[in-house]
């Protein structure tokens, strides 16, 4: 398994969000690029910063354990995107 593969599916929400595409597009997510999941990794970060979502409403909310675990998710995937790009 390529380590772009590795790294993205230890990242929850991303790896939460590939298994769904994968689904949808009856495909192992071993068979995405690179690319395409950099592109992934930066659509899931996008939800974090957009108002209404689940993603941002975690990253805002009053209970601190899910608050400091969104802000772990948007750090591990700023990196993730880093380091792939």
């Amino acid at each position: 398994m390529q380590d772009y593969i590795k790294d993205a599916i230890n990242i929850s929400e991303l790896q939460y969000d590939l298994k769904n595409i994968s689904s949808d597009d009856n495909k192992a997510i071993e068979e995405y690029t690179r690319k395409e999941i950099v592109n992934e990794a930066k659509y899931v970060l996008s939800l974090y910063n957009e108002g209404g979502t689940l993603a941002n409403e975690d990253l805002y909310c009053d209970d601190k354990k899910v608050r400091k675990e969104a802000a772990n998710q948007v750090k591990q995937l700023k990196q993730y995107i880093k380091k792939y790009q």
